[in-house]
């Protein structure tokens, strides 16, 4: 295990200057309502769409090969419900998976599955993060894609039992357990990291980053710095440990850079890490109202500010505007070299979604 790298928070680093650009996005898919999660990796889009408030959501794929689409309804008795939609929805080939949490004082959170000829009723895992209103139980991060790898991470927490709660319900509480799950790949069902772990990233090169949850990151208290740690999922051991300014919220991982979107000072601030070295290559101001949905592949990163599309590559922090959407982009994500996401327009007295590409 190599040592500890310690970053310096030199956020003076950056990008440069913003360049416009105006590709025309194309409409390759449009659904039957609204669009709740969206994904894409490989060659594979999948999305949840819902025709009305009422109706069971239909989940949707689409190969990009062909552009043909395939929909499977759902119902009540695939056991999760129709009132709740998807969370972390991931797809990883002719598989997609995504998280369904439902409850009030308690949340339960399931790991559910279908593919293009069936849904899966039951959950995908024995794993159910559970957590009350008083901040104790399993938090449930993905599930997330990388190449063929499909999987989730999760961490736990404990109250203290010799310190009772206070009067508004804020208990002390401490980090116990949590880990990787592989639910698709070649080590299927086994647990390849027992750290704490949120903000779970996959690479197509059977690399895993996250944030190794502290208690102090837990309870969103104003932190000065983020432990991650990058895993190698075929061998479970730790390839590097970094240390990020600020609370970061989101990462994004291939097999040479980490990418990491913190909040450190007024604006929010992206920190592009060389995998092999743990070297900060460079940091890039975005500007708020920055999405958290990450998109990387090679050396292009794509995120979303507002209804903007904007793209950095990673190695020289140049920064480019690719597009304007007509509503915030849904599931941001590049396959195949496309850009790909979904947005919500309305029609008439009904928002209908339709999946958009960019470039390829």
């Amino acid at each position: 295990m190599r040592a500890l790298v310690v970053v310096a928070a030199a956020l003076a680093v950056g990008g440069g200057a913003e360049e416009p650009s105006a590709p025309n996005p194309q409409q390759v898919a449009t659904a039957e309502g609204r669009i709740e999660s969206f994904t894409a990796n490989g060659g594979w889009l999948a999305w949840w769409e819902r025709a009305t408030s009422a109706n069971c959501p239909t989940v949707a794929f689409m190969r990009l090969a062909t552009r043909r689409v395939t929909k499977i309804r759902t119902s009540e008795r695939d056991h999760w419900g129709c009132s709740a939609g998807a969370n972390s929805l991931a797809v990883a080939g002719r598989f997609a998976a995504w998280a369904y949490s439902f409850g009030g004082n308690r949340t339960t959170t399931m790991i559910l599955a279908a593919t293009p000829t069936r849904v899966r009723g039951s959950p995908l895992d024995s794993f159910t993060a559970e957590h009350s209103s008083f901040g104790e139980g399993g938090y449930a991060s993905g599930p997330v894609a990388g190449g063929p790898t499909l999987a989730y991470g999760w961490y736990g927490v404990e109250i203290v039992p010799s310190r009772p709660c206070r009067e508004d319900l804020r208990c002390e509480t401490i980090i116990r357990r949590g880990g990787i799950r592989l639910i698709r790949g070649t080590r299927r069902g086994e647990l390849v990291s027992r750290a704490p772990v949120a903000h779970l990233a996959l690479s197509a090169d059977g690399l895993a980053a996250y944030v190794r949850v502290t208690k102090a990151w837990h309870d969103r208290r104003v932190l000065s710095r983020t432990m991650l740690e990058i895993v190698d999922l075929r061998t479970g051991r730790v390839r590097r440990r970094l240390s990020a300014p600020g609370r970061v919220r989101a990462l994004a991982l291939s097999g040479k850079v980490l990418v990491a979107l913190s909040r450190s000072g007024p604006t929010p601030a992206i920190l592009r890490f060389d995998v092999l070295s743990g070297r900060l290559m460079g940091v890039s101001r975005v500007g708020r109202g920055t999405s958290t949905r990450l998109a990387l592949s090679g050396r292009r990163l794509i995120v979303s500010r507002g209804v903007r599309l904007i793209e950095i590559d990673v190695y020289s922090g140049r920064i480019e505007s690719l597009a304007t959407t007509t509503g915030a982009p849904i599931g941001l994500s590049i396959a195949r070299g496309l850009v790909a996401w979904a947005e919500n327009a309305r029609t008439g007295s009904a928002p209908r979604g339709r999946i958009r590409v960019l470039g390829g």
